[in-house]
């Protein structure tokens, strides 16, 4: 029986999608999630968990089996991920907690 040379790449792929998740759930898992989050907070987080399931994301807009309907969803989620992304450093500079307090006093 000869092997199919498409097995090792559905394999290296399902490697790389599943480090991919083991990143993403590692970053998360050493964050106090005690503590009150303020949006900023939560924002980078979210930032943290698109970086690394980017790859997933990629692969599922290009995976036949799931529909055309949700692979253009998924893709067009990705599309707008990464433009906030880009966005993220100037939104996290311009936010500050009790800004507008200060300017009223």
């Amino acid at each position: 029986m000869n092997p199919n040379p498409n097995d090792f790449v559905r394999y290296k792929v399902r490697r790389q999608l599943d480090a991919c998740v083991r990143r993403a759930v590692s970053s998360l898992e050493h964050e106090n999630t005690l503590m009150a989050q303020s949006p900023i907070s939560m924002f980078q987080r979210l930032l943290k968990v698109y970086k690394s399931l980017k790859p997933l994301l990629a692969f599922l807009t290009t995976f036949p089996l799931v529909p055309q309907s949700v692979r253009t969803g998924i893709g067009l989620l990705a599309q707008v991920l990464e433009q906030v992304t880009e966005a993220g450093p100037k939104l996290t500079t311009w936010f500050k907690a009790g800004k507008d307090l200060e300017e009223a006093a």
